[in-house]
């Protein structure tokens, strides 16, 4: 069956093939046939160029002397354009791209040696490293700003790559016996923590978190236009270039305008209305505006990460079919926001302790201990 519907997929291709050559043959038949000078005067006006080029380098016989003269007296219009036959006009062309074709082979060569030789420096070649990669990038995209202050000489501690799950559980004293978490309190208080404040509104988050609301928003309204991406960009940038209050000032200006447009605010409410916590309703809302306006990268809000690595991970695992860890708490109470249609005040996490549960299964991991205080600190 795979061998026939392959053979009937090439020949569908040599089908294709063969009625679009015969479409463009009739078409330019139908050209010649119906606008001939649209043809002969752009044709004659380049043969004309490469003729003089011949006569200048190499001379002209008494038959290039007549050709020229035909061409000049039909682009002058004493020759009629119409007269001339296909046999007559490819005739000229293969004449004149017989001799031409050494002198433009020479000119396009001194041009290749010319730039070669000649050009200053290293002229349109640059070597760029890992971080003079990113830099400039940057210049191009301004939501990678931030990644463009990586150094991989330097420690940037905070910006380290997602928890492994055994990592997490011991940095938070969290112990595995027979596979199973042995306090289920601290493992589900370690998640609760991650559904962040009680959700009051736009006006009560605190301003990193308000700039969150202004790009997700702007991007939602505005369906990802490129003054979405301008905001995006500059906040990013101000989270690189400036601090305290002057960066405070900065980003309150930038986003005001987007918190109180009516629309953008009427988006927030609606799509926040079901959810109990911070959280939880910036994953809605996330969600949502990747539904209406496409993609919207948890990278062109990297500056994040530093300030609220829980959120940033939340965020990030809005769309996942398997959830990290460091977000997986969230992830879990949304659900059940979700399903149930409206807000839920008490913490819902238990999905996300039963994964460790079957994450350790998967693993192999029968126990996971507490190694003594210094050599917790010697793997971190």
């Amino acid at each position: 069956m795979a061998a026939r519907n392959d053979q009937t997929g090439g020949s569908h291709t040599e089908a294709t093939g063969i009625v679009a050559i015969i479409v463009i043959s009739m078409v330019l038949i139908g050209i010649w046939m119906l606008a001939k000078p649209a043809i002969i005067y752009p044709a004659f006006a380049i043969n004309w160029v490469l003729i003089k080029l011949i006569q200048l380098t190499m001379g002209l016989g008494q038959t290039g002397q007549n050709i020229l003269a035909f061409i000049e007296a039909t682009l002058k219009g004493n020759q009629d354009p119409w007269l001339i036959s296909f046999s007559d006009f490819y005739t000229f062309k293969s004449l004149i791209g017989e001799r031409a074709k050494y002198i433009v082979a020479t000119i396009t060569g001194s041009l290749a040696l010319v730039v070669m030789f000649r050009m200053k420096g290293d002229g349109f070649k640059r070597k760029l490293n890992l971080v003079t990669l990113a830099q400039d990038n940057a210049r191009h995209w301004r939501t990678a700003l931030f990644s463009a202050r990586f150094d991989p000489k330097k420690p940037w501690t905070e910006m380290a790559p997602q928890r492994k799950p055994h990592d997490w559980l011991l940095e938070r004293n969290i112990e595995v016996v027979d596979r199973k978490v042995k306090d289920y309190a601290k493992a589900e208080q370690a998640f609760i923590e991650q559904l962040g404040l009680p959700w009051q509104g736009i006006d009560n988050l605190p301003l990193y978190m308000q700039c969150l609301v202004a790009i997700i928003g702007a991007h939602f309204h505005l369906r990802g236009s490129s003054e979405a991406e301008k905001l995006r960009g500059d906040i990013t940038y101000v989270y690189v270039t400036k601090e305290g209050e002057q960066r405070d000032e900065a980003l309150k200006l930038l986003i005001d305008p987007y918190l109180k447009n009516p629309k953008i605010r009427e988006l927030v409410a609606e799509h926040t209305a079901n959810h109990a916590w911070t959280s939880t309703a910036l994953i809605h809302l996330l969600f949502k505006a990747r539904d209406g306006a496409g993609v919207l990268a948890t990278s062109d809000f990297l500056w994040l990460k530093p300030i609220d690595r829980s959120l940033y991970y939340v965020l990030n695992n809005v769309g996942r079919r398997k959830f990290h860890i460091e977000g997986a708490g969230a992830i879990s109470h949304y659900w059940h926001e979700n399903i149930a249609r409206k807000p839920i005040s008490e913490p819902k996490v238990g999905k996300a302790v039963e994964g460790i549960t079957h994450y350790m299964g998967e693993r192999g991991v029968d126990e996971l201990k507490v190694p003594p205080k210094k050599e917790l600190n010697a793997r971190s």
